[in-house]
């Protein structure tokens, strides 16, 4: 671990221990910017890890002739999907010269950036499967069928390919893409291919695409049209995670508050905040930060991916 001593800027040997400057100043030193726990459903937990398992319920009923035997079906059982946890971790060390004469407390300074730094990273770890929806890329990169978030074959636990489901379009932020979004959500199935319901009501894009989504969603007429034809797009939940998605195009709509959402985040430690005397006979102190979470997806029905 690098040790923080009065030697920490060649360019300003010493200058930390006088109160020569009138200001240090520092982007850093702010609130946590996080943007997941509007994209997923946020849980925590006390187990190491955790198991969800696919099911379905019965399919519907027949017609039945005088005297013939009830139809009797069976409940179906899928696959499971595994959230084990993961541990991340920081820290810093600094000399007890540097604590009893720095005239700029920035001790303190680095124990919160370090708080906010745990924040960001988890932020930044969890944007991973949403700037790789189409390769399986993470370990928490794939659900039940296996298969990426986004794809053109999901499929459920019926019989043949009718469960199928296409939650992919590989299409520019616009209004056609808006209104196929829409569809996949109007039209969507179950498990066993029977319709289910489902209704945007978040959408996620990259900070290009501010004033598209403004235009789409927020004109007063159809947007892009010279015409009296009257926008009919219900208003959703914007995020707008800065540079968390990668790609500039990038955009995705989600289902975030129906039952059905299984974008998870399990969590079973925050950051703490460790601080302590070396283990040796420097006096230094060390400080330490640690967490431990999980991500990933079992059903990805309640997402829509745009473009990546």
């Amino acid at each position: 671990m690098a040790i923080v001593n009065r030697w920490w800027d060649d360019s300003t040997t010493g200058e930390m221990f006088k109160k020569f400057l009138r200001n240090v100043f520092d982007t850093t030193e702010r609130k946590a910017i996080t943007f997941y726990k509007e994209l997923y459903k946020c849980s925590s937990t006390e187990d190491e890890w955790e198991l969800d398992r696919e099911i379905a319920g019965l399919g519907l009923a027949e017609e039945m002739a005088e005297g013939q035997n009830i139809p009797i079906q069976s409940p179906k059982f899928g696959n499971d999907k595994k959230y084990e946890q993961r541990q991340f971790g920081s820290g810093f060390r600094v000399t007890m010269r540097m604590k009893k004469f720095n005239k700029y407390k920035l001790v303190e300074k680095w124990t919160r950036s370090l708080a906010n730094a745990q924040k960001e990273a988890k932020d930044k770890e969890l944007f991973r499967l949403f700037n790789g929806p189409t390769a399986v890329t993470t370990t928490s990169g794939a659900g039940f069928d296996g298969l990426d978030l986004a794809e053109n074959a999901h499929t459920g636990l019926a019989d043949g390919t009718g469960d199928n489901y296409d939650n992919y379009l590989a299409a520019a932020l616009s209004v056609a893409s808006v209104e196929d979004m829409e569809y996949y959500f109007d039209t969507l199935i179950d498990s066993l291919g029977q319709f289910i319901n489902g209704s945007c009501d978040t959408l996620c894009f990259h900070p290009k695409l501010k004033w598209t989504a403004k235009e789409i969603y927020k004109s007063d007429g159809k947007a892009h049209q010279f015409s009296n034809t009257a926008n009919v797009v219900d208003p959703i939940k914007f995020v707008m995670p800065g540079t968390r998605l990668t790609s500039t195009t990038a955009w995705f709509a989600l289902a975030k508050n129906n039952d059905r959402f299984d974008i998870n985040c399990l969590t079973a430690m925050e950051p703490d905040l460790d601080i302590k005397t070396a283990d040796d006979n420097t006096r230094d102190t060390v400080v330490t930060s640690v967490q431990f979470f999980d991500y990933g997806f079992g059903d990805p029905r309640m997402y829509f991916c745009g473009n990546t």
